[in-house]
């Protein structure tokens, strides 16, 4: 699926071609692994199935939602900065996402 590295105030987050995450500070040449709970079963690890299956649970038997979507609209802001990103060649600042 490709490769991600997200660039903050105190340091580098970056995720590789194999799902696997890294943390590293700034000054500092050491990158350490974040373990995670992640199954490599089906596309994306199943994401689409899973989020199917929660919102269908949603939508028959009223369970709450994990997000809303004002929330979603957060990722989209990051997204969308990634992408001008990218397109610009330049790091792109964004204000703190509470």
């Amino acid at each position: 699926m490709g490769e991600l590295t997200v660039e903050g105030e105190h340091g580098k987050l970056r995720l590789n071609g194999y799902g696997k995450l890294f943390w590293r500070q700034h000054g500092d040449n050491a990158e350490s692994e974040i373990s995670y709970d992640w199954r490599d079963t089906g596309f994306g690890g199943d994401c689409v199935y899973h989020l199917q299956k929660h919102v269908v649970a949603h939508l028959k038997l009223g369970t709450a939602l994990e997000n809303s979507a004002c929330d979603y609209l957060k990722n989209l802001e990051v997204q969308q900065a990634i992408y001008a990103a990218n397109a610009e060649g330049r790091r792109q600042t964004l204000l703190t996402i509470d």
